[in-house]
């Protein structure tokens, strides 16, 4: 979530904490940095899962924690690669 935060500041834009936040931020990852619609897909479903998660108290299995950290490494490589082509004044 955090890295989605990023990109969409990046863009000028800032989210409300209001209902369905979470998914716009990850879907917004297509137009704000150029995301793979795919790679979107994967992530919304991690959010999807977390949410449900969330309200269930059910543990989440080893594979897709796995999986999710892999996710959300490969965010970050693409965000901050984003960033250094589109928005180097903000990298330090």
């Amino acid at each position: 979530m955090q890295v989605s935060m990023v990109a969409l500041w990046a863009n000028g834009y800032r989210l409300l904490s209001t209902s369905g936040h979470h998914m716009t931020m990850i879907q917004s990852l297509v137009t704000s940095v150029g995301l793979d619609t795919d790679q979107m897909r994967v992530l919304d479903s991690f959010r999807i899962k977390r949410n449900a998660i969330s309200y269930s108290g059910e543990d989440m299995d080893e594979s897709s924690v796995a999986a999710c950290i892999v996710a959300a490494e490969q965010l970050m490589c693409h965000v901050q690669d984003w960033l250094g082509k589109n928005r180097p004044d903000l990298i330090a």
